[in-house]
Formats: C-alpha cells, structure tokens, sequence
C-alpha cells in the first residue's frame, strides 16, 4: 500500500486545525446542533401531518393510512 507523503507544512496545518477545533469547542456545538435537531423532529412531523390532514381530502388520506396498516 502506497503511503501519502506527508511535508511539515501540511502537518502543521492539521495541528493548528485540530487546536482551533479545540478552542472554539466545536465538539460541544455540534452535539448540541444534533441534539436539538433531532428533538425538533418529532414537531415537525407532526406539523407535516396537520398540513398533509388539510390539504388533502379525507378519502385519499384514509387510502393512503390504510396502504401503511
């Protein structure tokens, strides 16, 4: 297997990456980017539900509910 050749420049630069990461506590912002995003799920399913229930006649819908039974 071929080895990537790896120059000081390049090593410096994903140093300073993972130090910049550290410092702005990226790992702490997106954990609670998913962590809110996943709560805001089950709202918006609910939401995507009361306009399907409006916009759409109520036979279709009662076909469509039972093709998931």
């Amino acid at each position: 297997m071929r080895k990537l050749p790896l120059s000081p420049g390049l090593i410096e630069f994903f140093l300073g990456l993972y130090r910049r990461s550290e410092q702005a506590e990226l790992d702490l912002i997106s954990a609670g980017v998913a962590f809110f995003g996943f709560l805001a799920l089950f709202p918006a399913t609910a939401a995507l539900i009361a306009i399907w229930g409006a916009v759409f006649d109520p036979s279709v819908i009662e076909t469509q509910v039972s093709l998931l039974k």
